[in-house]
């Protein structure tokens, strides 16, 4: 098993953020960056 734990930068404001099933917002590292992009599909 892989103990390293993943990280990526989000999408919207580059942010570093843990890749893990505990963050809700993934791959945005938070609700605001995830509501941002929504925004700009609609």
């Amino acid at each position: 098993m892989n103990d390293e734990i993943d990280s990526i930068n989000c999408p919207n404001c580059g942010k570093e953020v843990e890749w893990s099933k505990d963050n809700r917002f993934r791959p945005f590292c938070c609700e605001r960056c995830r509501l941002i992009d929504l925004g700009e599909w609609a």
